[in-house]
């Protein structure tokens, strides 16, 4: 079995190509969600309410080529990476 992480690229244009990946803005303003309202997201995509759009998934081998596709801002969606 695989298991899929996201990799969510946000903040400036300005970061270098080999800058870390940059936090969400949320996550910069200091908000963590909590064991609640990460339980009633996770029903929320249960039962279909919210739908998460992925647009592509890469393998672990290629997480490089997964980072570029997704600063490049042509990712219409999560860009997974496949952890086997």
């Amino acid at each position: 079995m695989s298991r899929l992480s996201s990799l969510s690229i946000s903040g400036s244009d300005s970061l270098p190509e080999d800058a870390p990946c940059p936090a969400s803005p949320l996550a910069r303003a200091g908000s963590e969600p909590s064991g609640e309202q990460l339980a009633e997201i996770a029903t929320l995509i249960t039962d279909g309410t919210v739908l998460p759009i992925l647009d592509s998934t890469f393998p672990l081998d290629e997480v490089a080529a997964a980072y570029a596709h997704a600063r490049s801002g042509e990712a219409n969606g999560k860009v997974a990476i496949a952890i086997r």
